[in-house]
């Protein structure tokens, strides 16, 4: 399992079960997505799909959620890139990013947890939560297939 997580070489054999990588490619198209929405549709984003009330805030406070929320679509931006350039040319590395990829989302639900936010029980909100929980579950389950064996076809058997 460690061997699939950290490989001796990074290229792009990818050994895992081959719904993985269809699954990862759906997961880096899901956080390009959020990256780019969120960071150059940045007000839009945050008080539609995240539920933010942006105009109950003074301006000042409402200007600063907003950097600070660019800034986290920046990063998703950036992770989707990672995966995107993992995708097209380093595949043995696929089972790493998921990891990196649930890490970061476990956390940001850790720190959210924490430091909750006041949301608005909008509708959109709501579907911008659950296509989080919905990428979320897809990287946790990509992850499972990425760590799979490759399954044996039987040509390759009757090859052996």
């Amino acid at each position: 399992m460690f061997g699939r997580l950290f490989p001796r070489s990074i290229d792009n054999i990818y050994p895992g079960h081959w719904l993985g990588a269809w699954i990862f490619g759906l997961v880096v198209a899901g956080r390009l997505a959020m990256g780019l929405n969120g960071t150059f549709n940045t007000a839009f984003v945050a008080v539609s799909a995240d539920g933010i009330p942006l105009s109950s805030y003074p301006d000042a406070a409402a200007q600063t959620v907003l950097a600070l929320f660019a800034l986290t679509s920046l990063l998703n931006l950036t992770l989707g890139v990672l995966g995107a350039l993992t995708l097209i040319r380093y595949r043995a590395m696929i089972p790493f990013v998921f990891l990196l990829y649930l890490a970061q989302s476990i956390g940001t639900r850790v720190v959210l947890f924490a430091h909750p936010l006041l949301r608005t029980g909008s509708a959109t909100a709501s579907a911008g939560s659950a296509f989080v929980l919905g990428l979320l579950a897809l990287t946790g389950l990509g992850l499972a297939l990425s760590l799979m064996a490759r399954p044996r076809t039987s040509s390759m058997e009757s090859a052996a």
